[in-house]
């Protein structure tokens, strides 16, 4: 990534790491192992986006709703979510639904602003 003379991101490289870490999130498919790797590698460059942690009131997310969610942010719309991560349009849309009731929001605008505030994805 090409940061500024200061060691800050351009908005650039936080875009291109959005959407990596997007799409590390779900590119493992069903290996385990490989999907663990992935994740580690995803939360690595979520840290070096989004140097502080997880804040406490941040919604507890399931794996497969901050997937959903990750990709959201990056621009994806609900059929391309679905099949990247292999399931239903349908149940990309309950996904949604369920992060945004626990994150308390009406709209995806809010959900990924909450998300973003409350460091669950870069």
């Amino acid at each position: 990534m090409s940061g500024a003379d200061d060691g800050e991101l351009s908005s650039a490289d936080i875009e291109v790491a959005r959407r990596v870490y997007a799409v590390l999130r779900v590119v493992s498919g069903v290996d385990p192992d490989l999907r663990e790797r992935l994740n580690r590698l995803a939360d690595e460059l979520h840290r070096s986006v989004v140097p502080h942690p997880v804040t406490p009131s941040a919604p507890a997310l399931t794996a497969r709703e901050l997937d959903a969610v990750a990709l959201v942010a990056v621009g994806y719309k609900n059929s391309e979510i679905a099949q990247l991560m292999g399931v239903a349009p349908e149940t990309v849309k309950s996904y949604l639904r369920s992060a945004m009731n626990k994150s308390e929001t009406r709209s995806r605008h809010a959900l990924l602003a909450v998300a973003r505030r409350s460091g669950l994805i870069p």
